[in-house]
């Protein structure tokens, strides 16, 4: 399921088993790679030039 939802229910049942150290575990091992892939993407984007498009406008 995309979106928000994953990490929400990860980090719920990281706090339901262990409270709050347990959704900063589950925060730390499902989310934070995710942000780190995403935020390594989008600098590696804009070392290129940006993105252009099929019909040639640069975004």
């Amino acid at each position: 399921m995309p979106g928000p939802a994953p990490s929400q229910v990860g980090i719920a049942i990281g706090m339901s088993r262990s409270g709050w150290r347990g959704a900063l575990a589950a925060w730390t091992a499902f989310t934070l790679p995710t942000a780190l892939a995403l935020y390594l993407f989008a600098r590696g984007v804009a070392a290129v030039g940006g993105i252009q498009l099929a019909d040639g406008f640069m975004a």
